[in-house]
């Protein structure tokens, strides 16, 4: 049985004054409302409160007093006596603990018993598991297989159109299946491998020179190139004009053009087509302008503002000298003499050596008014080897052959 006296802080023959004052204080210090959640002191506060209510009733102080005995006068202080009964309380809780402590990590028999358990139990979920993902593994394995094979069908009955001549038919299925299962590889490489296929069908049937057949190929491989190849627009515009559909042809070539608009092989070749083919002069000569600006533009960026003073014709591109020889038969057609004449000094700067353009500007000069050098442009082009000039020099610069 506790001390309640001690408990208390008081004397044995304190009077009813006294109790109730140490109580009051302990109870105050004590109490749960000011220690939340410290179940010790809930316990201790439980402890003053039962040696009040023993010491403060007359009737059971006297059966309390006739259970213990102490010596008269002994005095107590409050706080000395609490805090020996709480190191008391203290020192028993902590022997209680170490007790189960010791009785819980005993390692004997029992012990071992219930750690090869807890293996076995551990090993079993694992074993269940590793199995369960397994038969997972193999089923979607297996699912991956049957659809791979079903896959390799489709794609086999793709080729077998294609090789049978319905390219069309075999663009479109393998465009279907790729909607269906756009996540699926075999078909982005089939649908590479016909268009693959087609393209070297088209070339074979150019080169043997079956046109309508190549300009189907191209035409069904415009549809389904993506990005559309620049050597498919070309080919079909060589289709078309083989063909002798000139129109057609230029309507591919323009477009090209448009996509390359400094090509200048695309502005000499739509030139061409309105020169020798459709015989559309003005339509040529605005091409071929095209073509004359394109050439000072290359140059300017290449060698300054005087590039004419700074290039090496001979290493000038001949399609640059054939626009300007064009330039000048075609504005020499127009009655543009001034313009066919520097058009005809252009082509002898960047080929000084070919008779044609001096005979050219003979032509040229004569219906201008700068006819001086229309006998050195003639014996210039004779030299060179210029048949005709040989016999216009003879009859107009006699006197200067001689």
């Amino acid at each position: 049985m506790a001390d309640y006296y001690q408990l208390l802080g008081i004397r044995q023959d304190a009077n009813p004054t006294e109790i109730r004052t140490a109580y009051k204080k302990l109870a105050m210090l004590y109490h749960p409302d000011r220690n939340p959640g410290n179940k010790e002191a809930e316990e201790l506060f439980k402890l003053i409160n039962e040696a009040y209510h023993a010491l403060a009733d007359p009737r059971k102080r006297m059966v309390y007093d006739a259970h213990i005995s102490y010596p008269q006068n002994t005095h107590h202080s409050s706080a000395h006596d609490t805090s020996a009964y709480w190191r008391q309380y203290h020192r028993q809780r902590y022997e209680q603990w170490r007790q189960s402590q010791q009785s819980t990590y005993t390692f004997d028999k029992r012990y071992f018993k219930i750690q090869a358990m807890a293996i076995g139990a551990f090993l079993l979920i694992a074993s269940i598991c590793f199995g369960i993902i397994n038969v997972i593994e193999y089923v979607h394995q297996k699912k991956v297989t049957e659809t791979y094979q079903q896959n390799l069908a489709l794609i086999k009955q793709v080729n077998v159109l294609f090789n049978s001549g319905k390219q069309e038919e075999a663009f479109n299925k393998i465009q279907q299946l790729q909607q269906q299962e756009p996540l699926e590889y075999l078909f982005s490489f089939a649908e590479d491998s016909l268009i693959l296929s087609l393209r070297n069908q088209a070339e074979d049937a150019f080169k043997q020179s079956k046109y309508e057949m190549a300009k189907q190929h191209f035409k069904l491989l415009e549809r389904y190139e993506k990005p559309i190849r620049l050597q498919t627009y070309q080919r079909l515009a060589e289709c078309e004009y083989y063909t002798g559909r000139y129109e057609a042809s230029l309507i591919v070539l323009k477009d090209l053009l448009e996509k390359q608009p400094g090509n200048i092989e695309l502005i000499h070749r739509i030139a061409l087509i309105y020169q020798d083919d459709l015989q559309d002069l003005p339509q040529a000569l605005v091409y071929l302008s095209m073509g004359r600006k394109n050439f000072k533009t290359y140059m300017t960026s290449l060698y300054g503002e005087a590039f004419e003073l700074m290039m090496n014709p001979a290493y000038v591109h001949d399609i640059y000298f054939d626009i300007f020889r064009r330039r000048a038969a075609v504005n020499m057609a127009l009655q543009k003499y001034d313009d066919a004449e520097k058009d005809c000094s252009w082509a002898i700067i960047l080929r000084p050596n070919l008779a044609d353009p001096y005979f050219a500007r003979a032509s040229a000069s004569q219906k201008t008014a700068r006819k001086d050098r229309v006998c050195d442009d003639l014996q210039k082009a004779a030299s060179l080897g210029h048949t005709q000039a040989k016999s216009e020099s003879k009859r107009r610069c006699a006197s200067a052959f001689n």
